[in-house]
């Protein structure tokens, strides 16, 4: 298959284009060329570390190898903003060599010819699996946290530096009597004048 590279019709001069390559093969973050059908053009060595694939492997390969369906038709829509002339980011899930499935934040642009005809996608993308499942677990703890204080049969609050309520459990409303208008109210408000201090 003849298919046009990533650093073709790129820096004119040969020293200009081993600085780009050095650069990109150096990258952390993947960097990839896909055409229209989703064919890697170009991947460089972090697209091969992140895929779990051996060192120049990726080229000619199909992303669709890579992802399931769910994810392929994200790809496939992705791809027709490419055609469309839009760059975007977004999260996709692949599935490496090995079978571990993976999260990519992928920066994806278009690539046109002279003429405007689409060729490819350029993406950039690093793995966010720790990432995404660190705020997942931070999502789960909230909503731990939130329940046990929501549902604490004590009165639970939050007051600013001006003794102003900032927040309150759900018995905060049994206990006092007092909904919605006990925010933003200061703490000494409801206690008796002979309880203040």
């Amino acid at each position: 298959m003849n298919r046009p590279t990533m650093l073709e019709e790129r820096p004119e001069s040969q020293e200009d284009q081993d600085r780009y390559r050095v650069l990109i093969e150096n990258q952390a973050m993947g960097i990839s060329e896909v055409d229209a059908e989703e064919y890697f053009l170009f991947a460089n060595p972090a697209a091969h570390r992140i895929f779990g694939v051996p060192p120049g492997t990726l080229v000619g390969r199909n992303l669709r190898e890579f992802v399931d369906e769910k994810n392929f038709s994200l790809v496939r829509q992705e791809t027709q903003r490419r055609r469309e002339g839009q760059s975007s980011t977004y999260d996709l899930e692949i599935i490496r060599a090995d079978g571990a499935r993976r999260i990519l934040r992928i920066n994806a642009s278009p690539r046109f010819d002279r003429e405007g005809r689409f060729l490819s996608a350029l993406a950039i993308y690093s793995d966010v699996t720790e990432l995404k499942e660190a705020e997942e677990s931070l999502r789960r703890r909230e909503r731990y946290y939130r329940a046990l204080l929501h549902n604490a049969a004590d009165m639970i609050t939050i007051l600013d530096r001006e003794l102003r309520f900032l927040w309150g459990s759900r018995s905060t409303a049994f206990i006092t009597g007092y909904t919605e208008e006990i925010y933003g109210r200061c703490f000494l408000d409801f206690i008796h004048p002979d309880e203040v201090p």
